[in-house]
């Protein structure tokens, strides 16, 4: 029998994540989630999902889960995406979506695993566009 593929979420508390583990469980993957602190949105998940406390900051800590999960997946949904928040706080978004990126991406190296990643963007990258969604992936910029 082969082992089910296991899916790390970072961000997995979120809309977007939430959503996905559920998503990701109904095609029969096993599914951990990196949660910082809200699991409101997993709720109706908790049985079938491995929910992890870890944030992204804590190298240390990424590197020690990514090591024991192993996964064959990452979506990487951990972030601050509110570009009016990010003008606000620029070292603590700075710090959550580079350094945070850098810390997941290092994790995998340092485990010598060699997952399928995903990494994800903003809307709010593209700005109005003035066009109905779904834009092409070399639609222009223009951050709001």
């Amino acid at each position: 029998m082969t082992e089910m593929k296991k899916c790390l979420i970072t961000g997995c508390g979120g809309f977007i994540g939430s959503n996905l583990a559920d998503f990701l469980l109904q095609k029969g993957l096993n599914v951990y989630g990196f949660v910082n602190n809200n699991t409101e949105a997993l709720e109706e998940l908790k049985g079938s999902i491995h929910i992890i406390q870890q944030d992204i900051l804590d190298k240390r800590g990424m590197q020690s889960v990514i090591k024991e999960v192993r996964p064959d997946y990452v979506f990487h949904l951990a972030a601050l995406s509110n570009i009016p928040l990010s003008w606000a706080e620029p070292e603590k978004t700075i710090n959550t979506n580079v350094i945070g990126t850098l810390n997941l991406l290092d994790a995998i190296k340092t485990a010598d695993i060699n997952p399928v990643i995903e990494i994800t963007g903003s809307s709010s990258e593209y700005g109005n566009s003035g066009t109905s969604a779904p834009l092409p992936e070399h639609h222009p910029l223009n951050p709001s």
